[in-house]
């Protein structure tokens, strides 16, 4: 019996033993799979990796380095001309006060002009009026001539003075 109990002692140990290494087997399994994912998480996080620069690549950077240099200068130039001082936006603002200016005069002279307007149309009323009391001061001055005339007639048949100032040749 004791030889059995002996051996399952020995039994329970290298099960203790081998159950300890399938842990470490475990353990270890677990330990590389983690270093694994570390490395995929690294991966993903710092992305694909870049390959050298080749020359012809470097040569088509290089150039466009230089036309964005160009772009830049035109455009600064660009924004000098058209915001800037005395660019186009400053001629606009300046047009348009002078034009302002313009049709404020223009407004004061179509104030004028309806004044002169206003004061002709007063003129051509009165002179509708006048032209009627022309008409009736015409007719009387006329009825007054023919009286005049009348009398003037009337006097020279009472009066004899008619002078005759012909001459007569023998």
């Amino acid at each position: 019996m004791e030889s059995l109990a002996a051996q399952s002692d020995q039994d329970a140990i290298l099960k203790a033993a081998s159950s300890s290494f399938g842990s470490c087997n475990l353990i270890n399994q677990r330990v590389d799979l983690a270093a694994e994912l570390i490395v995929l998480a690294g991966e993903m996080r710092l992305g694909p990796t870049i390959d050298p620069i080749t020359e012809p690549d470097h040569a088509l950077l290089t150039s466009l380095g230089g036309v964005s240099q160009r772009l830049d200068a035109m455009i600064a130039k660009a924004d000098a001309r058209v915001l800037g001082q005395g660019g186009l936006v400053d001629g606009a603002q300046q047009a348009v006060g002078q034009m302002n200016a313009a049709l404020g005069e223009v407004r004061d002279n179509l104030k004028r002009v309806e004044r002169i307007l206003a004061d002709a149309e007063a003129v051509s009323g009165n002179a509708k009026a006048a032209t009627a009391d022309l008409g009736a001061l015409r007719a009387e001055v006329d009825a007054s001539l023919r009286k005049v005339s009348g009398l003037i007639d009337e006097i020279n048949r009472k009066w004899p003075f008619e002078r005759n100032s012909e001459i007569r040749l023998p």
